[in-house]
């Protein structure tokens, strides 16, 4: 699924191999009544990692480093709601 974050090309998966992502199933049931927001940064990036294919941002998105160059409110914080979206099955379409 590709969507836009400020003019900027990022690929979601469309499927989410169930062995490999069972690990979001654990960091879901960590979160319990949290919200992502309240979650350790590396977590927050260990969630993302898990649904970002590709993107237009500078590095890789299997780049941990990558993620703590972006800017917090313009490209971070609409990636992780993106990504939320997608978990919690409502993402919208482009």
């Amino acid at each position: 699924m590709e969507i836009q974050i400020n003019d900027v090309k990022v690929v979601l998966r469309d499927k989410m191999p169930a062995k490999e992502s069972w690990g979001l199933m654990q960091q879901a049931s960590k979160m319990g009544d949290k919200g992502i927001d309240e979650l350790p940064f590396d977590e927050v990036v260990e969630i993302l990692r898990r649904f970002i294919l590709s993107w237009g941002f500078e590095g890789m998105p299997q780049d941990v480093d990558a993620y703590a160059e972006l800017d917090l409110f313009n490209e971070f914080m609409p990636l992780m709601n993106a990504c939320f979206e997608r978990f919690q099955g409502n993402e919208s379409k482009n």
